[in-house]
């Protein structure tokens, strides 16, 4: 904020009675107000100014708004769906005057009115970058129950509390964290947190965007980086994550993600890396992104043979030498050398070694695609994220992951290993 005078927007409920709304004019100064009324406390225009309710067997109360500088929002006093829906419907009007920039504030008073009507303001200003404001006073009448006296006014000012508590933003973000949309909770955490002064908040809600960005890095596949946010997030903002979304984060299962990047974060191919591939393909199917999960299936196809060919026959898929080839095929591809010392192989060709060297792997693989021009994968070829145009469809998907499925599981039995699959937490 700057050292001038802010420009404010006062929104305000009308009820009875002027002298609330009076006093809260004349503390706030605003340039512009909106007043928030049912038909009976409509403000009437009178010499082209706004005049408040007559109470009190007072007169009506002139203001010194007019038409240029003021509104009325006329609303069904004790329907709150109705009021609520009317005054939401003014929020690009709130939009408009923030939007010129700092030194522009807008102040919500929930006073005067009807209940439905100073909870329906309450309720839209929930998403305002705004304060509340509430009017009390300091002689209520006899046994202090009644109206405030005139002349015993004063403002209890607020921030917004959906702001200042941060509910709206931490039930947002688990929607988009459990959806596996972290790009998205990440920035609602960070504009949160941006918006708000120092306090626990704001560092609950830099804890949370730095827990989202590790996932965001992994379904990114930077896994290095995940590896590295992750592991400051578990040992640095633990209390704070606790804070503001509660003690049931699973823990256990972060630890479990952090001891699978160690291994996936690896430059070669691997049994984690290939299920990270799988899941994330199972990840962007389940948002019905089938080219996306489909191009993931065909590179954890091409690892399973890359990691097979390498962990048992020591032979690198990407420069393999004419003498690491079997007989069958050192005539076949002899002329795929053209004086190189290696050549590199391709998906098919990949399992087309493994097939020559007798290794089950290939033997699968080609069980389940004797014609390789008549292939599962064909459809990733097609794709309009490969070579073709044409969109992959759900049952297209399915059969290619079943096929990835059976590949995979064939894997981890003649290696020894152990099916994994790598779970993000839910919040």
């Amino acid at each position: 904020m700057t050292d001038a005078a802010p420009h404010i927007l006062l929104i305000c409920t009308v009820g009875g009675s002027a002298d609330p709304i009076l006093f809260s004019l004349n503390e706030h100064k605003p340039e512009r107000v909106i007043f928030i009324a049912s038909g009976d406390t409509k403000p009437q225009l009178t010499d082209g100014h706004f005049c408040l309710p007559a109470s009190r067997d007072k007169p009506p109360r002139p203001t010194t708004f007019s038409p240029a500088n003021a509104s009325v929002i006329v609303v069904e006093p004790q329907e709150f769906p109705s009021c609520l829906k009317v005054i939401r419907s003014h929020t690009p009007m709130v939009e408009g005057w923030l939007s010129h920039g700092v030194g522009y504030k807008i102040v919500a008073d929930i006073t005067g009115g009807t209940k439905v009507m100073s909870a329906a303001l309450a309720l839209a200003a929930r998403n305002w970058k705004c304060d509340i404001a509430y009017v009390a006073g300091k002689d209520r009448g006899p046994n202090n129950t009644g109206t405030v006296e005139s002349g015993s006014e004063f403002v209890v000012p607020h921030t917004n509390p959906w702001a200042e508590l941060g509910y709206e933003t931490i039930d947002q973000f688990k929607l988009f964290f459990n959806k596996c949309n972290f790009g998205a909770a990440k920035t609602i955490a960070e504009e949160h947190r941006n918006n708000i002064a120092d306090s626990p908040l704001k560092t609950q809600l830099a804890a949370m965007a730095q827990l989202a960005e590790a996932y965001e890095c992994w379904e990114g596949f930077d896994h290095l980086k995940a590896e590295e946010t992750l592991r400051r997030t578990r040992a640095r903002q633990t209390d704070s994550l606790i804070a503001a979304i509660g003690a049931e984060i699973k823990w256990q299962t972060i630890d479990e993600n952090l001891k699978c990047l160690q291994n996936i974060k690896s430059p070669t191919a691997s049994l984690e890396i290939i299920a990270d591939l799988i899941a994330n393909a199972e990840r962007r199917a389940k948002e019905a992104r089938y080219d996306d999960a489909v191009a993931r299936l065909y590179r954890a196809t091409e690892a399973i043979a890359q990691y097979r060919l390498m962990a048992t026959h020591s032979i690198n898929a990407g420069e393999v030498a004419a003498e690491q080839l079997p007989e069958i095929l050192t005539t076949k591809w002899a002329g795929r050398f053209n004086g190189q010392p290696g050549i590199k192989l391709g998906l098919q060709d990949d399992y087309e070694l493994l097939r020559g060297l007798g290794d089950p792997l290939g033997v699968r693989f080609f069980a389940i695609s004797p014609d390789p021009q008549k292939s599962w994968l064909n459809a990733r070829n097609n794709s309009i994220l490969a070579h073709g145009f044409h969109p992959v469809r759900e049952t297209t998907y399915k059969t290619i992951k079943d096929n990835v499925d059976e590949l995979y599981r064939k894997l981890v039995e003649i290696t020894d290993g152990k099916l994994i699959k790598p779970e993000f937490p839910t919040l």
